[in-house]
């Protein structure tokens, strides 16, 4: 299923015709998210294209997700992530919580 063929939630087309109540808006687009991330196989694709369909009338979510999070980000800052979950994961294995946290 083409996720550019399904068209915005009901919820949130409601939302814009509410004189393009934004917050109403941004609230379902955080519904849909939430929904997709504990939907069964078969509703993911409808629920995926709802998502990018009611994101897009915003100008949201039209980029690519993997580049959107490497926009300015520097080897340095790259390095200094990977070395912080590093360490998270070898408190978490030595179950140190307080180092973990």
């Amino acid at each position: 299923m083409d996720a550019a063929l399904i068209h915005p939630s009901e919820s949130f087309i409601e939302a814009m015709l509410d004189d393009l109540n934004t917050p109403r808006a941004l609230s379902e687009l955080f519904a849909l998210a939430g929904a997709l991330e504990t939907a069964k196989p078969l509703n993911k694709a409808r629920l995926k294209g709802q998502l990018l369909s009611s994101g897009q009338l915003l100008g949201l979510l039209k980029e690519d997700p993997n580049q959107w999070f490497q926009r300015d980000v520097t080897d340095e800052f790259r390095t200094e992530v990977e070395d912080l979950l590093k360490r998270r994961a070898k408190a978490r294995a030595e179950k140190n919580w307080s180092d973990a946290d």
